[in-house]
């Protein structure tokens, strides 16, 4: 008796954990929305941003408009040239010089990697909380330079598992890291994404900036293996019109 006693408690407490654990995401969601400026993260439609990006003595410079849910455009300048990624909604391409060229799904999901700007304001667990999941979302602690964090890590495609490291003391978010995943399907792919993997690309928050009432990252430390640089943001604009042709090929 006593050992099915045993039993039966130690089935309950797992069932206690377990369902502990399906819910700390949701703590942190609403923790850093409240930190991050509440309600009026709902009312957001549209989002403009520029910035410069100093990376190993270069500069480029970035544009990204996004009319929210789904359409998006970042422009990145270097040296007279510009290249710009976009999606419509549906289609997602890359376009220069008068040229465009379809992007697959996949490639798609790994430029955030390099080009974080559609973390920052688009998919963006914390502000897309639809985003997660039971399934795809757990709470863990983590160091990063030496400094304790709670870390959501959220599955948020086939091949990105991203890490948001969120600051006790102010709830907000202090870093965006990634795990990268093997493809199911694609085993040239996976030659590239290990490569990826190795490099541990993160992107720790140093300054936020204050936007109609939400706070969005200002200046941003960027460490992708060897390399490191800065994005730092001049502008952010929300719920100003943008010219829908943008976001068409």
């Amino acid at each position: 008796m006593m050992k099915k006693f045993k039993m039966i408690l130690a089935i309950a407490m797992f069932a206690f954990i377990s369902n502990a654990n399906a819910t700390d995401y949701k703590d942190i969601i609403n923790a850093n929305k409240a930190a991050r400026g509440g309600k009026a993260i709902d009312n957001i439609k549209t989002i403009q941003t520029e910035s410069d990006f100093n990376i190993m003595g270069t500069l480029i410079l970035m544009k990204f408009n996004a009319d929210l849910p789904a359409k998006y455009a970042l422009e990145i300048s270097q040296m007279g040239q510009t290249v710009k990624f976009a999606s419509n909604g549906t289609d997602i391409f890359a376009s220069s010089a008068g040229q465009s060229q379809d992007i697959d799904a996949k490639e798609a999901e790994l430029m955030v990697l390099q080009f974080p700007d559609q973390l920052y304001f688009q998919k963006n667990a914390l502000l897309q909380p639809n985003i997660c999941t039971p399934e795809n979302s757990i709470v863990t602690v983590d160091t990063l330079d030496g400094k304790s964090y709670q870390v959501l890590k959220v599955k948020q495609s086939e091949l990105i598992e991203v890490l948001y490291y969120i600051d006790p003391a102010t709830n907000l978010e202090a870093a965006y890291g990634f795990n990268i995943l093997e493809s199911a399907t694609d085993s040239e792919l996976n030659q590239q994404l290990a490569q990826i993997g190795e490099n541990k690309p993160i992107y720790i928050v140093k300054e936020w900036m204050n936007v109609e009432g939400v706070k969005f990252p200002k200046t941003v430390e960027v460490k992708i293996g060897e390399i490191s640089g800065t994005q730092s943001f001049t502008k952010i604009e929300v719920n100003k019109k943008i010219d829908a042709a943008i976001f068409n090929k």
